[in-house]
Formats: structure tokens, C-alpha cells, sequence
């Protein structure tokens, strides 16, 4: 049964409306109201003249005409200015839903709303149906007019014969009937759903002229083309089943409609003939009759648009609900000693059976680097986003210099912390901005850009792309142009180091798109860069990555292992220590020892200096 709280969306979504456009919204009912009175007016119109004409009072014709003609008329005029008023009402109400959305997105300090599926499936049926989100005041207009003009004429027709008030509930039939065909149709589009969808992807294969070489060297067209036919026929004849079934069902509800319609006017032609009533009433009769059909039809729909839209109203809320718990406030970083702990931190995923991370222990002074490395699912990545505050610890601690970072703002805390990580976003922006973002008080500051591009080995892409730093990117530009994967990625890395002196340089998996003699500079880069980081003896530069051979330069080397530290120390002393670190270095060892290592490299290699990563 549906209850009040049931409809909490729609309520929401017309009190959007009436914060975003009280004018047009309240414009929007009185106008919706003054035409559902329209078609019995004009009927009760036409009646009146009929009946003027029939008893020759010329005056009185001409007067009732000239009503008629008016009524008309102002209709027509108040039909176009309601639908430009509706119009530009649906734009502003779904503009305010596009940006609610937006906001919710992106306000929360914790990004757990976008990697819980659960929550993750909501916001992505909301970003898809926000178009009905927006109709939602337009349906409850809709279904306003349509329930106004049935019941001014259920009073009409009650006052010309009792009995036609029979006629507006027969007029639920054929509704009904449409309904009930509309899920016969649906049933079979879902019973031939398998076929259709092997059907097409037939289809997609045959018609790819990638697929056509194999396929004619395998001499698979006839067997194909046969098997799709198939499939087509099948799924074809199921739909047509359902929809026979349908057309059946709304015939015979029709005909029973048409029957009631036909017996109305008989009514009222019955009670003209026996004086009991005018020409003008049948008329009245036989025009507001016909209208009833169309009244609830348009009533029905509304509700079942309604319906549908409630379903994403509901989603809308119950996520303003779970991301309005955003922690704003809190301290500021201040200048005092004692680097990054973390304590017996654990983190469990929302529905996940066990911990990503479990008891994890962890001491880094200000003014050092660490590298942690570990095999995919170690549970390196999870640790980056607890440090960079995108989540919060499900057991245990991290502060930051004596402070838990559960007690400092947000934003404060991030606004020092850069970070550049192997799912690195592609900002389809003039590429100089897609590099400033990294420091936002400085986005078109062309010579930071330019020296960030420096530091991540990318200081040729601006010779390389057409208008240098204000070139567009990407395909949302009709002159755009698309990089390679590894052009992205050196953006995303020169993206971080735009902040000079980050109290926090986040590093996670910053190389996987690039080739090995490129990570070996770009890591040559990052060793200059931990120390420009780290210079003041306050801040800490952390490195993720599975590949060893680059991490040699780091003051502190962790190895993680299903969510746990498994060792921790120098390369030297991990390498000793014959662990978990020194197999998987000697694995990648072997993996890479055909690769050939560039003479300027193997050169600079023998350099023992602490801060010159080693490939292997």
C-alpha cells in the first residue's frame, strides 16, 4: 500500500521547484486549472448556441458565437504561453537537479559513496534518469489538468442523466486494458530478449569490417547468416505474439467503450425527444462523452509517470541523505614535529567480507620517503586513499605530526597533499589546464605548468601538440586533440607536482602506462622531487608500486601483503633479509633481464647516491 512517506520524492522535487521558480511553478497550476475547465466550457458553449439557433433568437445565437469564439481563442493563447511557461520551468528545475547532483558528488570529504555498488548504482540511475526527475512537477500538472476537466464533467453530464455518470467509469476500461497489454508486451519483449541480443551481436560481427578478414578465412558468413536469421525469426514471432495478444485485449475493451458512448447519446436524444431536454444537450452529451476516454487516459499516464520518476525521486533523496554527512571544520595543519604514524590502522570495504588492511603499524619522520610495494590486492592503493583522506580508518589511527587527521579540516588537509595515481583522469581541458588543476591558484600560470611538465619528463609535449599549452584535449573539442595513454599519464604526474612543497606527495602506481626507460627518469624526477618535498624536514613523499627496481632511492622501503606489513627497511636490508621483498625483486629481476638498459642510464647507475632509483 502506498503511504505518505512513499511520495516524499515527488513532494521533494515540487518544493525544488518552487525554491528554483516559485513564479512560474504557482503560474504553472492556475493555468493548468483554467485549462482543464476549457473543454466543458466550450461544450457547455456549443450547447447553449444550439440551442439559441434551434429557437431562432438571433441576438442570443450571436452573442453565444461570439463566446464560443472567445473561448477559443483565449484558450489557444493561454495553451501557448502554459507550455512556454512549462518549458522553461522543466530547464530550470532539471538544471537545479543536475547541479544538486553534481554537489552531492562531489561534497562529501570521503569518496566511499562512489566505490560502495550499491550507492555507486543509485547515483549512476539518478545521473540517467534526470530528465524524469525534472518531469516530475510537469506530471503532477498533467495529472491536475486531467482529473480537473474529468470532474467538471462528471458534474455535467450528472446533471443532464444520473446514469451517464456510468460513463466515466467505463472509461477506465480501455485505459486499463491498454495497461494490461502494455505488460503482455513487455513480457515478450522480455522472453525474446535473448535471441534479440545474440541476434545483434551476429548482426555487429557480420557487418565489422574488422571481423570480415577472419571470418572469410574461416568460411563462417553462411553459417552465421543462417543462425541470425534464426534467431530474428524467433524473437520476432514472440513479439508479435504479445502484441496480437495486446491489440486483442484493447480492441474488445474499445468496443465496449463505444458501446457505453453510443448508449450515452442515446440517453440524451431520448430525453430531447421526450422534451425532457434540448438539442444543445445532446450535443453538450456526445462532445464531453467522447472527451472521457482521452481525460482518464491522460490522468492514468500521469500517474504511471509519476510512478516511474518516484522510484529516482526516492534515489535522489536517500542520496542527499548519505552524502549530507560530509565533516566540515576542524583544525589546520600547523607547523609542529613528529611526520606521519599511523597505529593499528584496519579498513573494511562497505559489504566486504574481510579487510583490506588489517593492523597496520607505520612510523615516517618529516623529511622522508617511502616506497610501499607489494603484488596487486596487497592493499597499497587503500592505504594511499586513508593517507590522502578519502576515507576514513574503520579501526586504529593516522595522524599527522601529533594531530589525528580526523581531527583536521578536510579541505585544509588536502589542500596540501598532491597525489597522482595509475587511474589518472584525462581533463578534456586546454592542456596547460589539465596540468594547473594540480594547483588551482596557479591553473594558467603557464610558467608553473611549464615547470611542473619539467619535472614529470614531459617538457616536450608542448612542442608536440598543435597550440602548445592552450591546445584542447580530447574528443568533447571539435578541433581536440587525443593523446596517448602515456601522454595522459604525464600530465596526471606533472599535475602533481605543480604544488611545490606539499606537506603530502601521494605517488600511486604513477608509471604503469609508461615504458620502462621513461619510469626510470620520471623516477629520477621524483627522487629531485622528494627532496624539494621534504627540504623543510616536514613533509613526506609516498611512492606505491610493484615495480621494485625503482624504489631504491627511498629512505624506507614497506612491503605489503594481503592488507598487512609484512617487512620494512632499506633495499640492502630487505635484500639480507632474504624475504617476501627480495623474491618478488629477484622475480622482476628475471622478468626484466632482457630488457637493454641505455648506455647514459647504465652509467648513471653505478652512482650510489641514495636518491638515484636503479632499474633492475
Amino acid at each position: 500500500m502506498t503511504t505518505p512517506d512513499s511520495w516524499r520524492g515527488t513532494v521533494a522535487m515540487t518544493r525544488l521547484a518552487l525554491r528554483t521558480d516559485p513564479v512560474r511553478t504557482v503560474g504553472a497550476v492556475v493555468m493548468t486549472l483554467a485549462i482543464s475547465a476549457h473543454p466543458v466550457l466550450v461544450a457547455l458553449l456549443i450547447g447553449r448556441l444550439t440551442d439559441t439557433v434551434v429557437a431562432g433568437d438571433a441576438d442570443a445565437a450571436f452573442a453565444w458565437g461570439m463566446g464560443l469564439a472567445g473561448a477559443v481563442a483565449g484558450w489557444l493563447a493561454l495553451l501557448w504561453c502554459t507550455f512556454g511557461l512549462r518549458t522553461v520551468l522543466e530547464e530550470r528545475v532539471r538544471h537545479a537537479v543536475e547541479m544538486d547532483i553534481a554537489a552531492m558528488s562531489m561534497a562529501p570529504w570521503s569518496v566511499a559513496h562512489h566505490e560502495d555498488p550499491e550507492v555507486a548504482e543509485e547515483l549512476a540511475l539518478v545521473e540517467r534518469d534526470v530528465n524524469r526527475l525534472a518531469q516530475v512537477v510537469i506530471f503532477l500538472l498533467t495529472l491536475m489538468g486531467a482529473l480537473g476537466q474529468l470532474l467538471f464533467a462528471v458534474f455535467v453530464l450528472a446533471d443532464v442523466h444520473p446514469v451517464l455518470l456510468l460513463l466515466p467509469v467505463l472509461g477506465f476500461v480501455p485505459v486499463w486494458a491498454s495497461r494490461r497489454g502494455d505488460r503482455w508486451r513487455q513480457a515478450s519483449l522480455e522472453r525474446a530478449t535473448p535471441e534479440d541480443n545474440l541476434a545483434r551481436e551476429l548482426y555487429s560481427v557480420m557487418c565489422d569490417a574488422g571481423h570480415a578478414q577472419e571470418l572469410s578465412v574461416l568460411g563462417a558468413h553462411e553459417p552465421m547468416l543462417a543462425r541470425h536469421r534464426r534467431l530474428s525469426e524467433a524473437a520476432q514471432g514472440e513479439r508479435e505474439r504479445g502484441a496480437h495478444r495486446s491489440f486483442r485485449a484493447q480492441a474488445d475493451a474499445t468496443v465496449l467503450f463505444a458501446a457505453a458512448y453510443v448508449a450515452a447519446v442515446s440517453v440524451a436524444v431520448l430525453a430531447a425527444v421526450a422534451g425532457h431536454a434540448g438539442i444543445g444537450e445532446v450535443l453538450l452529451t456526445a462532445t464531453l462523452a467522447a472527451q472521457v476516454t482521452g481525460q482518464v487516459t491522460m490522468a492514468t499516464d500521469a500517474v504511471t509517470q509519476l510512478v516511474r520518476a518516484r522510484a529516482t525521486a526516492d534515489r535522489y533523496l536517500r542520496i542527499a541523505e548519505l552524502t549530507s554527512s560530509s565533516e566540515e571544520g576542524g583544525r589546520v595543519p600547523g607547523d609542529f614535529g613528529g611526520g606521519l604514524v599511523l597505529r593499528d590502522v584496519t579498513f573494511t570495504y562497505r559489504g566486504a567480507a574481510s579487510p583490506a588492511l588489517r593492523g597496520i603499524d607505520l612510523d615516517v619522520p618529516g623529511g622522508r620517503t617511502i616506497a610501499v610495494v607489494g603484488e596487486n590486492g596487497a592493499g597499497k592503493t587503500t592505504l594511499a586513499k586513508l593517507l590522502c583522506r578519502l576515507y576514513a580508518p574503520t579501526g586504529g589511527s593516522i595522524t599527522w605530526h601529533g594531530v589525528d587527521l580526523a581531527e583536521l579540516d578536510p579541505d585544509a588537509w588536502r589542500g596540501g597533499v598532491s597525489a597522482a595515481y595509475q587511474d589518472f583522469v584525462r581533463f578534456e581541458t586546454e592542456a596547460g589546464q589539465a596540468v594547473g588543476l594540480g594547483d588551482l591558484p596557479r591553473l594558467d600560470d603557464a610558467d608553473a605548468v611549464r615547470d611542473a611538465l619539467a619535472r614529470a619528463d614531459g617538457q616536450g609535449l608542448e612542442q608536440a601538440l598543435p597550440a602548445g599549452l592552450r591546445t584542447p584535449l580530447g574528443r568533447s573539442h571539435p578541433d581536440g586533440t587525443e593523446l596517448s595513454t602515456g601522454q595522459w599519464q604525464k600530465l596526471a604526474v606533472a599535475r602533481s607536482m605543480m604544488r611545490r612543497t606539499p606537506h603530502l606527495l601521494v605517488l600511486d602506481e604513477p608509471t604503469a602506462s609508461l615504458d620502462a626507460e621513461t619510469e626510470y627518469r620520471l623516477f629520477r624526477h621524483y627522487a629531485d622531487a622528494s627532496r624539494t618535498v621534504t627540504a623543510d624536514g616536514r613533509g613526506v613523499v609516498v611512492v606505491i608500486t610493484h615495480r621494485l627496481g625503482s624504489v631504491r632511492f627511498a629512505d624506507r622501503i614497506v612491503v605489503m601483503d594481503r592488507g598487512r606489513i609484512v617487512e620494512s627497511g632499506s633495499h640492502l636490508e630487505l635484500m639480507a633479509a632474504g624475504g617476501r621483498y627480495a623474491e618478488l625483486y629477484r622475480a622482476q629481476a628475471d622478468a626484466y633481464a632482457t630488457e637493454a638498459t641505455p648506455a647514459a642510464d647504465q652509467k648513471e647507475s653505478g652512482d650510489s647516491g641514495e636518491h638515484t632509483p636503479q632499474p633492475l
